[in-house]
Parts: structure tokens; C-alpha cells; sequence
């Protein structure tokens, strides 16, 4: 829930940026599931500031990094860093949404 609340208050990269708040990418490819924070000063130059950040909007422009693959999953955080049972999360919240 606080993602989503995250999200509808920061709704572009730029106010993201302005916020500290933070974007990690997560491959939901099977056999990958590759994780990683992503670069948002790079992203706004290349996207701009008034790009959406809501993941529906953001997650098609990315490929994976180690694979890619376009199944692409964008996470909203306030750490620069996911916790190391993030991926194990979401794996299950994504297995859980496609059942």
C-alpha cells in the first residue's frame, strides 16, 4: 500500500527526484528474476522530468539488463537499496497475479 501511495504523490520522475525517493527494476522473466536499482538522474535525461512514474507508464520502456527480456516490474522506494528478500517478494506477489 505505501507503494501505491508513493506513487499518486510523486507521479513523474522529476518530483520523484525531488522527493529522494528511489526506482529499482525487476526482471519477471522465469529463470532470471534479475534485480536492480535504477539510475533516475540517467532516466530523466533520457526520458525527462515530466515522465510518469507509475509503473504501468514506466515498466514497458525498460528491458532487463541481464536478459532482455521485457517483463519488467518497476518498484517505488523509498531506500536506495531493496532488501535482500525483496526479489523472494516479488516473486511470490507476481506468481500469486498470474494464477
Amino acid at each position: 500500500m505505501r507503494e501505491k501511495l508513493i506513487a499518486v504523490r510523486h507521479k513523474t520522475l522529476g518530483a520523484l527526484r525531488d522527493a529522494g525517493l528511489h526506482l529499482h527494476a525487476y526482471c519477471n522473466n522465469p529463470g532470471c528474476h534479475w534485480s536492480a536499482p535504477l539510475d533516475l538522474p540517467s532516466i530523466i535525461a533520457r526520458l525527462g522530468e515530466h515522465q510518469s512514474a507509475l509503473p504501468p507508464d514506466l515498466a514497458p520502456r525498460l528491458v532487463c539488463s541481464r536478459c532482455g527480456g521485457k517483463n519488467v516490474a518497476v518498484v517505488l522506494s523509498a531506500a536506495p537499496e531493496l532488501p535482500d528478500d525483496a526479489a523472494a517478494y516479488l516473486r511470490q506477489t507476481n506468481r500469486h497475479h498470474n494464477e
